[in-house]
Parts: structure tokens; C-alpha cells; sequence
């Protein structure tokens, strides 16, 4: 009888600690869009198929650079994607985010490696929505890692053009950025545009 009890006491207990776990978070998501310029010429993002002469139609999953459409989020682990991130709360949001993924090339039966490291970003924003900020980045594009050049930064915006949808907030962020200065030494003439979007962060 005692074995009884004490089997039916200790299926109870773990009942109660399984019903008082905490939920489990979503995954974190996100994307990115680039542009290299200088001595660089290419454009991309996770998940774009380059197959498509189209730029504006390839383009339509990826993050608009303008501020109208955060594109299609990949969740990490979907499609082979890598993503990471923190955005904390505040008067000046902190940044930390990373997303690597492929891009596909079918005509030459390629698929490559993208992505986008962050490191010491910050965003201010400002009464009318709009907010700027700095960061370092680096832009990985296959074997390549455009990284900036020593004592420069990328600038972070939330200015679009009417209607845009830039923001940041604890857990998620979708902004510009402009590098004008990046390198993959011995090069370091190689400038780099574009957008990222995070959602689902960690907000410490």
C-alpha cells in the first residue's frame, strides 16, 4: 500500500512541476538585403533566388530598404537558417543580431552562403518615429567577410519614405543601414546598403 502512495504522490509532483514550467519562447526570426558597391558589385539575401533577371521581383521576400515591406521572416532553423539576436528596450535600443541563410544561383546549379553579423548597434528614436544609430557590421557572402574598415562604422536608420514601416522596440527591430567604408583585406574600397529585420529577440 505504502508504494502505492508514494508512486501516486511522486506522478503527482511531476505533474505539478510540468504543468509550472515556463512556455517555451518562439524561435527568433529575421532577414536581411544588401547591396555591395565600389569595388564590389552584388545584391542579395537570405533566401533570394537569383535566378529571376528581376531585381524588384526577387526582391519581393526581402526586406525593402525603404521601409514598406519587412519581407519574409525565417525562423532559426528554417531553410537552414541561422538566427540570433538581442534588442532591448529603452530610450536608445542596443543591438546585437546575426542571420546566415543561402541564396540560390540555379542557372549554375549554386547555392551560397549569406549573411549579416552586428555587433555594438544602438538605435535612438525619435518623437516623429523616425531614430538613427551606429553599429559595426560585417556582410558574409560565400568565402567573402566584408568586415569595416578599422575606426569606422555603419549607420542604422529608421527613415524611410512615407509610410514606412521602420522600427525598434524590445525584441525586434527593422532597419537601413549604410557602410560606407568596409574591407576584405587586402581590398577596403567596398561599400554596403540595405535592410535587416528581427523579431522574437531576447530584450536583455
Amino acid at each position: 500500500m505504502s508504494q502505492s502512495i508514494w508512486s501516486l504522490s511522486t506522478a503527482a509532483f511531476v505533474l505539478v512541476v510540468a504543468g509550472c514550467s515556463d512556455p517555451v519562447s518562439p524561435a527568433p526570426r529575421g532577414n536581411l538585403s544588401f547591396t555591395l558597391g565600389g569595388c564590389t558589385t552584388y545584391s542579395g539575401g537570405v533566401g533570394a533566388d537569383r535566378s529571376n533577371p528581376s531585381l524588384a521581383e526577387r526582391s519581393l521576400d526581402l526586406p525593402d530598404i525603404d521601409g514598406h515591406r519587412p519581407g519574409r521572416r525565417l525562423e532559426d532553423g528554417q531553410d537552414g537558417a541561422s538566427v540570433s539576436c538581442t534588442v532591448d528596450g529603452g530610450e536608445t535600443n542596443s543591438i546585437e543580431a546575426t542571420i546566415f541563410g543561402t541564396q540560390s544561383h540555379p542557372a549554375n546549379a549554386l547555392i551560397e552562403t549569406v549573411g549579416i553579423n552586428i555587433t555594438d548597434g544602438w538605435l535612438k528614436k525619435t518623437a516623429d518615429g523616425g531614430g538613427s544609430g551606429e553599429a559595426l557590421i560585417s556582410i558574409h557572402t560565400a568565402d567573402v567577410h566584408y568586415t569595416n574598415v578599422e575606426g569606422t562604422v555603419c549607420t542604422l536608420t529608421l527613415e524611410g519614405t512615407p509610410g514606412d514601416q521602420f522600427t525598434v522596440d524590445a525584441g525586434r527591430v527593422y532597419a537601413r543601414f549604410d557602410c560606407p567604408y568596409l574591407q576584405d583585406p587586402p581590398t577596403a574600397c567596398t561599400r554596403a546598403t540595405g535592410a535587416f529585420v528581427f523579431e522574437r529577440c531576447r530584450e536583455d
